[in-house]
């Protein structure tokens, strides 16, 4: 199984642990702290941190020398859409037995936007016919219509609702969807955690950095891997399809490990209201210290 990538591990950061807290940003030493065990560099973290930062999905400010980041309203739709994604997606997309075609014209003097137009195709589920088309059987045409529009492409693209009238729907989805590829992913990842799984319950696993770190690793990768997945109708899909048992065992996986995993979380926390509520603690400290050492003084001179 591939490791999953550091800004889908730090946007799991913000939305599984930070957002639900009282204090909703953390100091950039906490995130490389509770990140490096998983095996993401520091200077990959920093990297990403920074690129998600231009992009806007974070930000970030400074209590003298240290860095603190939170997520803004931007990077909140990432979270958002992978949570979605991941857990949520069968729920708002039943199937109404209809294909929606993309067919696309753009010229190749715009050749950056219609890249990046098959690209965000592509990442949603949909499937090339074409050199110039694709097909999906879940309603995005208005996310299609918006993104055309933010790309400047809208007067190049077609979008149509269209039936499919042949029989055997299984050949259509396996000629445009390498469905058995992602069966594989699904079990792939199923058989490791499940391994993992086991070894926790007859060991009595308690230990909260380890539950932290499994915890985390099983919900990176399989968010990533419910990117990788289209998303397809399960009436397209095998019988018994293993997406739906991964997504059954992620969830009883979450709920062992996630009691044991917030006490981590929170002893490696850090945000800026706690860090200046440290620095008051201290400065009051410091004060009554001094107080008490005039007051010794006096005695003395008595």
């Amino acid at each position: 199984m591939k490791k999953a990538c550091t800004i889908t591990a730090i946007l799991t950061l913000f939305g599984g642990y930070i957002l639900p807290k009282k204090e909703k940003d953390i100091w950039v030493g906490s995130i490389i702290k509770l990140l490096k065990p998983l095996g993401f560099s520091p200077n990959a973290i920093r990297l990403s941190l920074s690129r998600m930062k231009k992009h806007k999905a974070l930000e970030s400010f400074k209590i003298g020398k240290e860095s603190y980041y939170r997520i803004t309203d931007f990077g909140m739709k990432w979270v958002k859409y992978g949570e979605e994604r991941a857990f949520h997606f069968e729920e708002g997309h039943k199937w109404d037995r209809n294909w929606r075609l993309v067919i696309y014209n753009i010229p190749e003097k715009m050749r950056k936007q219609r890249d990046a137009f098959r690209s965000k195709l592509n990442s949603a589920g949909f499937a090339s016919i074409g050199s110039s088309s694709y097909i999906y059987p879940h309603d995005f045409n208005e996310q299609v219509k918006k993104l055309a529009e933010y790309l400047k492409i809208q007067d190049y693209v077609e979008i149509f609702n269209a039936k499919y009238y042949e029989k055997d729907l299984t050949g259509f989805v396996e000629r445009y969807w390498n469905i058995k590829k992602i069966e594989k992913m699904f079990k792939t990842f199923l058989n490791e955690y499940k391994k993992k799984f086991n070894e926790f319950k007859k060991n009595r696993q308690k230990n909260p950095a380890k539950c932290f770190a499994v915890k985390f690793k099983l919900m990176t990768e399989f968010i990533d891997l419910c990117f990788e997945d289209p998303k397809l109708p399960l009436e397209l899909l095998p019988k018994n399809w293993i997406g739906k048992e991964t997504q059954k065992f992620v969830d009883d996986f979450y709920e062992y490990l996630d009691p044991i995993s917030q006490k981590y979380f929170n002893d490696v926390f850090k945000s800026a209201g706690m860090t200046e509520e440290l620095k008051r603690k201290s400065s009051k400290k410091k004060k009554g210290n001094g107080a008490k050492n005039v007051e010794k003084k006096e005695k003395r001179k008595r």
